[in-house]
């Protein structure tokens, strides 16, 4: 069972503190209790402090969350200092013991089924960026460096059509392969080459230093 749109500290609250009727989280659990429901979790489009606080409660077993190689949607530049959004939060995420469920890495990931014309500079001839999209979070635990494991289990294609499906499937099969797995380095090394090159190392590597976390304002972006 999944809690649609934990988005704001409010339906935090909803969940939890409900009131003198009962907290709807109660509820979940008399439903699992009676074996009508197996596993709890949550979709979100939150902030990172609110997806971390519903992390924290050790209330779910998995999260359906936004992180792509093009951002977090909406937790972008949000996080505990690092700006990297929802990453700290999958690597909380796996330290309860939670499925790592990425949504819309197609969509919100960077519009990928119609890509820039950089993208596909970038990328090509190894990969289209749909694949790569798929195999930056297939990877994700073995490049993105940290000292706790960050690792993600699933990624979910809204297709509108069967042949929407082509290019997630390739790339789910090719993310296993080693020919698969030298193209993704390859196109991960000019990404990274033409960054620093456009943008400066350095800058690309603290260009978040002394900016102000909007979640951490007094108004809390839309909260």
């Amino acid at each position: 069972f999944s809690v649609h749109g934990l988005n704001a500290d409010d339906h935090y609250d909803w969940l939890f503190h409900h009131g003198e009727k009962g907290n709807l989280i109660d509820a979940l659990r008399e439903l699992r209790a009676e074996g009508k429901i197996r596993w709890i979790g949550f979709s979100t489009h939150a902030p990172a402090h609110v997806i971390e606080r519903a992390i924290e409660s050790d209330a779910f077993d998995y999260l359906n969350l936004h992180y792509h190689f093009m951002g977090a949607y909406t937790a972008s530049g949000d996080g505990n200092g690092s700006a990297e959004g929802n990453l700290d939060n999958i690597r909380l995420a796996h330290e309860h013991d939670m499925g790592v469920f990425i949504i819309s890495p197609y969509d919100k990931g960077g519009r990928l089924y119609t890509p820039s014309h950089l993208s596909r500079e970038l990328m090509l001839p190894e990969m289209e960026p749909m694949e790569y999209g798929s195999a930056w979070i297939w990877h994700h635990e073995k490049h993105i460096q940290g000292d706790k494991p960050a690792p993600c289990h699933t990624l979910v294609c809204g297709a509108a059509r069967p042949s929407d499906l082509d290019q997630p499937v390739m790339a789910a099969l090719r993310s296993i392969t080693e020919e698969g797995i030298k193209d993704f380095q390859v196109v991960s090394r000019r990404i990274e080459e033409r960054k620093e090159r456009v943008l400066g190392k350095e800058w690309a590597a603290t260009w978040h230093v002394g900016l102000p976390n909007y979640s951490q304002s007094e108004q809390r972006g839309f909260q």
